[in-house]
C-alpha cells in the first residue's frame, strides 16, 4: 500500500513552493512547524513572538529603579537577569544626554563615595556635584582615582554656580573654580545635601549598596544604573519645585 502524503491546506514551503508538508513538532512559543517532503526544509507559517510584553519590560525597569538588582527583578518577573540588562541598556541609551536640572545654582556641594567593580581589587570613586536648593545632581563622574584632574573635569561640567562647597579633602583645594567661590566646611557642615544624595545612591542603586559581595560586574553596567537613577531623581526633584507635596517614587518617571 503506497504511503499517503500529508496535505495541509494553505501551508506551502516558502523555499520551493511545494504543498507536500508534514508536521514536525512545535516551536518554543507553541506554534506548529512543518517540513517539506521535497526539499526537506522546515518552516513556520504562523510564527508567534516569544518576546516579553512592553508592560513586563516597564515593570522590570521600575523594579530596578526602586533599588532591586537585575537578578532579583528577574526572579520576581520570571525572566532572566540578562534580558533586564539588555532592556536597561536600550532604555538608558535612549535617554537625553543631560538629565533635567537647574540652569544655575547658588550653592553646589561636592563629595565622593567609593565602590568596587568585580572585586575589591578594582576600586572606583563616584564624584558627585549636587545643587543645595533642589538636591539635583548637577554632574557626576565615575573614575578609578579621585585625583585633582578628575575633580576639575567634574567642576567644568557644572553650569553657572555662585559657590562650591566641599569637605577638607586636599583634592578640592587645588581645583580651579573659575569665578566661583569655594568654601571648605568643617567636617560635613557644608556638604549635607550631597551626603544625603549619596545615601540615596547607596539605597536605590543596588551595585552601590554596602555589601561584602555586592559589586558591579562592569563599569558600563554601573554607569547605566547610575544614569537611570540620576534621570529619575532629577525629574522628581524638579517636579517638587512646582509641587512641594509630591511624594511619588522614582519608578513613576520610567515609561516605554
Amino acid at each position: 500500500m503506497p504511503r499517503r502524503l500529508a496535505y495541509h491546506p494553505g501551508v506551502k514551503c516558502q523555499f520551493c513552493g511545494s504543498e507536500e508538508m508534514r508536521k514536525c513538532g512545535r516551536n518554543r512559543s507553541g506554534t506548529q512547524k512543518y517540513q517539506c517532503r521535497k526539499c526537506g526544509r522546515r518552516t513556520t507559517p504562523n510564527p508567534k513572538s516569544i518576546a516579553h510584553s512592553p508592560q513586563t519590560r516597564q515593570r522590570a525597569l521600575r523594579l530596578v529603579a526602586e533599588g532591586l538588582s537585575q537578578r532579583k527583578a528577574g526572579r520576581i518577573l520570571q525572566v532572566s537577569g540578562q534580558s533586564i540588562g539588555r532592556w536597561l541598556k536600550k532604555y538608558v541609551d535612549a535617554l537625553p544626554a543631560q538629565p533635567p536640572k537647574p540652569a544655575t545654582s547658588e550653592v553646589t556641594e561636592l563629595d565622593e563615595l567609593y565602590t568596587f567593580v568585580k572585586s575589591k581589587k578594582n576600586k572606583r570613586y563616584l564624584i558627585t556635584a549636587v545643587d543645595r536648593k533642589t538636591r539635583c545632581f548637577m554632574s557626576w563622574s565615575l573614575v578609578a582615582e579621585c585625583t585633582t584632574e578628575a575633580i576639575q573635569a567634574l567642576v567644568d561640567q557644572v553650569p553657572n554656580t555662585f559657590q562650591f562647597c566641599s569637605d577638607g579633602y586636599a583634592g578640592y583645594r587645588q581645583v580651579n573654580y573659575r569665578r566661583s567661590r569655594h568654601l571648605v566646611g568643617r567636617g560635613k557642615s557644608q556638604t549635607y545635601s550631597v551626603e544625603a544624595n549619596n545615601a540615596e545612591l547607596r539605597c536605590f542603586v543596588s551595585q552601590l549598596a554596602r555589601r561584602t559581595r555586592g559589586f558591579a560586574k562592569s563599569d558600563a553596567g554601573l554607569r547605566r544604573a547610575i544614569t537611570l537613577f540620576v534621570h529619575c531623581w532629577n525629574a522628581r526633584q524638579m517636579l517638587r519645585q512646582l509641587y512641594p507635596k509630591y511624594r511619588r517614587g522614582l519608578s513613576e518617571f520610567i515609561s516605554l
